[in-house]
């Protein structure tokens, strides 16, 4: 068999985009679904969780969703009362509940043992029976960074849900590439992944 360069993928050719292995570009999507909670319980630094999605175009993640319950100086509330709140939206769109009901969904919740943060397992465990694999509609806002090579990559995250029960062309969710895809300059010189839209 012999090989020469006449081998090689003309770089004009470029694969289809797989919805198992690419990201959500910035967007509106509809049949999102929670895949997995991510939990972080690194000592010494605030605890939280991380929901992430699948729509039949791509990949995502939440937001990170803080779980410190301290009301930090100079702040009028706890990162937990913001995420409580964002926990609430995603059980209301997923379960067509209203807030009542989805507040009293999860039931009451302890804390960590460092006596601060929500236990984040105890959460993930509970919030997942109640969330995982119930399509909704979802805004991914994106965050585009270069690098110190010049290499630029978009970020995405969810930002806000919506029940799939509510006619798109009712939808409240809105997009404006021009708003809602910020340009950041990162003076990183680390190694940066080839791969489709990573986090």
């Amino acid at each position: 068999m012999n090989f020469s360069l006449n081998d090689a993928e003309d770089n004009k050719v470029s694969k289809p985009r797989d919805p198992n292995t690419s990201y959500n570009a910035p967007g509106i999507y509809d049949n999102v679904v929670i895949t997995d909670i991510k939990v972080d319980t690194t000592p010494g630094r605030n605890h939280y969780i991380v929901p992430l999605t699948k729509s039949p175009e791509g990949l995502g993640r939440s937001r990170k969703m803080y779980l410190n319950t301290d009301v930090k100086e100079g702040k009028t509330t706890s990162a937990w009362k913001i995420t409580a709140r964002q926990i609430v939206e995603i059980i209301k769109v997923t379960n067509n509940m209203d807030d009542a009901q989805a507040k009293n969904s999860l039931g009451n919740l302890t804390l960590s043992a460092d006596g601060v943060n929500i236990n984040a397992e105890e959460l993930a465990a509970k919030l997942s029976a109640v969330i995982v694999g119930k399509p909704f509609r979802a805004v991914f806002h994106g965050e585009q960074r270069t690098n110190a090579e010049g290499v630029t990559r978009v970020y995405t995250e969810m930002m806000y849900v919506e029940s799939m029960n509510v006619a798109k062309e009712q939808s409240k969710l809105k997009f404006d590439p021009a708003i809602h895809i910020k340009n950041v300059n990162v003076n990183a010189t680390t190694a940066t992944q080839t791969n489709d839209l990573p986090f």
